[in-house]
């Protein structure tokens, strides 16, 4: 036991003179030209042998960072400069959300900055049919590295895909909850890179103006029912609203009635059909409630976020990714926990990078996600956006006073026992997607509760 800790505390030694040393150089700390400590003095900094220190400088004499003059020194290199290698090309699969969500464009920049013989190219890939364009942009070498939410991750998982990733090394200063998401078998195949649980949002104007008490962790639906018909304003401004067929909101529902889907093996579903109604009932007692036009407003997430950023609703279901979109709004906003039914709990949700084990530059693919996940990275993320990262040490930094962040941005700290994911309703994506087409059914009122529950229990059965 002893030695495993030596061998960690030395690998940590030996990554932090890589990591200080590359951070000095690329930010223009330590100039071009200049000479690094002689490698007694490095050793003596960082607690190394003279066999350590050099094999991390040779680690930055690849990089391109540091040039070895023999019997003179260790002298800065100009990056910019070096055209004596030729640049790898590392093609990373990304959504068109995830540029805002991380900052992608900065952390890109600042990879290849640390990298130059490095080019990140990007590939788009679809939201919809993620597995099946993923699968086919690998075989082609297309795609070295690609981003993967906990929803993409469970669709290569269902589809026998993991082994067509490679493996990664669990960072011990990212939140346990988010290694276990991407593990299986003992083995973590996606590095974690950002998270949100599932908050309510609100503007702190149209309480205070209607003399209303902000939400807070006692809210159940109920409450947030009666205080959105008190925020609601002459038809033009409505109390509550969420766009209901997101993957990412109605399951929510089931979750706080704590219902759980047993599958047989031959077909069909068991479940406590109770809870199960409880869950189903409540959406339906928020579509009612709710201005009858609203129906009609959304066609995404993203639509009931615009409404919220011109006014036109009090609350939402949001994200802290979406908090990047709204942090241009003109008014003060406030985050809360969801409110509940039975359980007070939420979905959340992930952002991770994963890397084709088949990928001719697999070695620069597993740098590139190891450094999203890494402390650099995170730190960038964090100090750049409203997104969470994946590191402990990363999400809880705090900004500056007087940045454009909610009041109660760190409330996620004190709600992660809440955190629940897709897989926690025990149904693969597939019984999610009949399930969904089910419910519309009831949702619409046309169908009653017996005959839904009916449907449901016949789920995968043919």
């Amino acid at each position: 036991m002893k030695q495993s800790l030596d061998r960690e505390s030395f690998k940590h030694r030996l990554d932090s003179m890589i990591a200080s040393l590359r951070d000095e150089i690329v930010s223009g700390k330590r100039k071009p030209g200049d000479y690094l400590p002689s490698e007694l003095n490095l050793a003596g900094q960082f607690a190394l042998s003279n066999k350590s220190v050099r094999a991390a400088l040779a680690v930055l004499v690849d990089e391109g960072l540091v040039e070895k003059i023999p019997r003179v020194g260790n002298k800065i290199s100009d990056p910019r400069l070096s055209t004596n290698r030729q640049r790898t090309i590392v093609r990373l699969g990304v959504q068109n959300v995830v540029e805002r969500d991380i900052e992608l464009t900065s952390l890109l920049r600042t990879f290849e900055q640390l990298h130059p013989d490095i080019t990140v190219e990007r590939i788009p890939l679809p939201s919809l049919r993620y597995y099946d364009t993923a699968r086919q942009y690998m075989a082609s070498g297309m795609l070295d590295a690609f981003t993967m939410s906990y929803r993409d991750y469970i669709d290569f998982a269902e589809h026998n895909g993991l082994g067509n990733l490679e493996p990664l090394e669990p960072d011990a200063h990212a939140y346990p909850f988010l290694n276990k998401a991407y593990t299986q078998g003992g083995s973590l195949y996606v590095k974690p890179v950002a998270f949100s649980p599932i908050v309510l949002l609100y503007n702190k104007n149209h309480f205070r103006e209607s003399g209303l008490s902000e939400p807070d962790s006692s809210w159940t639906w109920s409450e947030l029912f009666r205080n959105a018909e008190r925020l609601e304003h002459s038809k033009k401004r409505l109390g509550f609203y969420f766009h209901l067929f997101s993957y990412n909101r109605w399951p929510i529902f089931l979750m706080q009635s704590g219902v759980r889907f047993e599958r047989h093996p031959e077909g069909g579903l068991s479940f406590d059909r109770d809870k199960f109604i409880a869950g189903i009932r409540t959406c339906r007692e928020l579509l009612q409630k709710r201005n009858a036009l609203s129906g009609f407003l959304s066609e995404n997430d993203s639509d009931a976020e615009e409404l919220f950023l011109h006014e036109k609703v009090s609350m939402i279901m949001t994200t802290y990714f979406s908090l990047n979109k709204l942090k241009t709004a003109t008014f003060p906003m406030d985050i809360a926990p969801l409110p509940y039914s039975e359980q007070p709990v939420t979905m959340l949700l992930t952002l991770g990078v994963g890397v084709n084990a088949g990928s001719r530059v697999k070695r620069e693919a597993v740098m590139l996600a190891e450094f999203m996940a890494g402390p650099n990275g995170q730190q960038l993320i964090r100090s750049s956006s409203m997104t969470l990262p994946a590191r402990r040490s990363s999400a809880e930094w705090r900004v500056e006073a007087g940045d454009p962040e909610p009041y109660r941005f760190h409330m996620y700290r004190e709600i992660i026992p809440s955190y629940r994911l897709y897989t926690d309703l025990q149904l693969s994506l597939k019984q999610l997607g009949e399930l969904n087409v089910i419910l519309k059914l009831y949702w619409s009122q046309m169908e009653e509760e017996d005959s839904i529950c009916e449907r449901v229990a016949r789920i995968g059965t043919g």
